[in-house]
């Protein structure tokens, strides 16, 4: 498994952590995690949150192979734009929107 996984890395973001330890989940999404629990969001928003900027961080591998990368990548626009909101309302309504 290990070596179908090294292999699909470069095309499938859950193969690159599995074959690199899960160097990015371990070194930017579990802080960013606990960045997110400590504002005191309720844990479903947070967690929400830190999808968001994983997102922002790296188009959504999933969405590249059904959909393209063009449209992973406005994807991750979308996403900076709900996290670049000011306002709780305008957050979800542009969360609602993508």
């Amino acid at each position: 498994m290990l070596v179908a996984m090294h292999d699909a890395r470069e095309r499938d973001m859950i193969a690159r952590q599995y074959s690199d330890h899960y160097k990015d989940l371990l070194g930017y999404c579990l802080p960013w995690l606990i960045e997110e629990l400590a504002t005191q969001r309720p844990t479903a928003e947070s967690i929400v949150r830190l999808h968001l900027r994983i997102m922002a961080e790296y188009p959504d591998s999933l969405i590249a192979r059904k959909c393209g990368m063009e449209i992973a990548s406005q994807s991750a626009v979308l996403a900076r734009q709900v996290l670049g909101s000011e306002e709780e309302t305008e957050f979800h309504q542009k969360l609602s929107d993508l």
